[in-house]
């Protein structure tokens, strides 16, 4: 029976809900890759993904941000990041970078940080096609839908910031000082959350943390599992299994998307 009720459909795409497409890697295997979303579900956890993972090469880029440096500035870094040396060390030590390229090796040092930040991206809405198609493995994956609501804390996301033809072009990299935790912290939202006007059809929303890996989710958020129409019945019978097995999912309700009376759209059937 096709899900007729309008009110909860209207839910499912009222961006309320942070929707994580996911494959179905047995169709294509990928050594490790092949069950994720299978043990994710199972052991009820996110994956926060190292930025050299994303398919979007200026996706936190640390070019997105440069630091100001004098030599004064470069005494606090060194005050801050080496408090064992002593001051004439870190004077000479600030000397040597002020007449070589300090902001080059405080880049260095401050990239290494981004590089093990851990990001979980995010859709608002499972009803978009295109993210279907390309982060569901042409709808043969699937889609779980958390409610935010039951751990703000958890769930603390922001939105990117999706840069037009003409911010590019006049694009000047966010200034920030090194030594100021303040305004460090916001040249990483900075990187992790500005990307091209290329990728604005995925209105996504984002989580971070300040390292990737598994991070387990408060099991009564997942309200929503949604299969794309093209999975596959074998594939839906392991997830169902997955959740089964978990047992701690007490609020999933589970739909499988199906080709709506209206041309080019798409309707949730319930199972």
């Amino acid at each position: 029976m096709k899900l007729s009720d309008l009110t909860l459909k209207e839910k499912l795409l009222d961006g309320k809900y942070l929707w994580k497409h996911r494959p179905d890697y047995s169709i294509k295997p990928n050594n490790a890759r092949e069950e994720y979303a299978i043990r994710e579900l199972e052991k009820g956890y996110i994956y926060f993904s190292k930025p050299e993972d994303f398919n979007d090469p200026y996706d936190c880029f640390y070019g997105l941000a440069k630091p100001k440096c004098d030599e004064k500035k470069l005494r606090k870094y060194f005050q801050d990041r080496f408090p064992g040396s002593n001051r004439k060390e870190r004077k000479e030590g600030a000397k040597i970078l002020a007449s070589t390229d300090g902001a080059e090796i405080i880049k260095n040092t401050e990239k290494a940080v981004i590089e093990k930040v851990g990001v979980a991206s995010f859709t608002i809405s499972c009803g978009n096609q295109m993210m279907w198609s390309h982060y569901s493995n042409f709808h043969k994956g699937l889609c779980l839908g958390f409610n935010p609501n039951v751990d703000p804390l958890y769930f603390s996301h922001f939105g990117v910031n999706y840069l037009s033809k003409d911010e590019i072009v006049a694009y000047k990299p966010f200034e920030y000082d090194p030594t100021d935790t303040e305004q460090f912290q916001e040249a990483i939202m900075h990187i992790v959350s500005t990307k091209s006007f290329n990728w604005q059809e995925e209105y996504e929303r984002r989580i971070i943390r300040e390292q990737s890996g598994e991070y387990p989710f408060p099991p009564e958020s997942l309200e929503f599992v949604v299969f794309g129409w093209q999975s596959e019945q074998k594939f839906i019978d392991k997830v169902r299994r997955a959740i089964s097995e978990n047992g701690n999912y007490r609020n999933v309700t589970i739909f499988k998307m199906s080709p709506s009376g209206n041309v080019f759209d798409l309707d949730f059937l319930k199972l």
